[in-house]
């Protein structure tokens, strides 16, 4: 095995996301880069050769999104070690006039696709990386803790 770490960051297109996927590549890892618009990362994908990194087209709220990504992941470099669930927006408004679409949507991305890539990440770790297993790494936001006055 080389000692370069193979990377599934969800989340990609900007922010935490882009910046790990930036300094995972400059540190000699691998890494495929997963967002909904790959398009946005065209940029890093004509900088990168194929063989360090991949951009993967995937919407954590479908569940047959996250599994693609995971299989693309390991036909492309073999193993995953590290997962960076980091998938997730805020949607800004008074909570009494936010639309229940608006917020079922957030709470779809925020919360049940991070429970889905975990569990996935998970899963893969004890059946594809035996022995050594993986290291889940979940993002999240201060606005989970505390609201925050609009």
């Amino acid at each position: 095995m080389s000692s370069s770490r193979v990377w599934l960051i969800t989340g990609s297109s900007s922010g935490f996301g882009r910046e790990t996927v930036v300094q995972a590549l400059e540190s000699g890892d691998k890494v495929v880069a997963t967002l909904r618009k790959p398009a946005v990362l065209d940029d890093l994908a004509k900088k990168y050769p194929a063989d360090r990194l991949r951009v993967i087209k995937l919407d954590v709220t479908k569940l047959a999104d996250i599994d693609a990504a995971f299989m693309q992941a390991k036909a492309a470099f073999g193993r995953v070690d590290i997962v960076f669930n980091n998938a997730g927006y805020v949607a800004v408004g008074e909570s009494e006039a936010m639309p229940d679409d608006v917020a079922r949507q957030q709470f779809e991305v925020n919360f049940w696709g991070a429970v889905h890539v975990s569990q996935r990440a998970v899963r893969f770790f004890r059946e594809e990386n035996k022995p050594q297993g993986g290291l889940l790494l979940q993002n999240s936001s201060a606005s989970g803790l505390t609201g925050v006055p609009v």
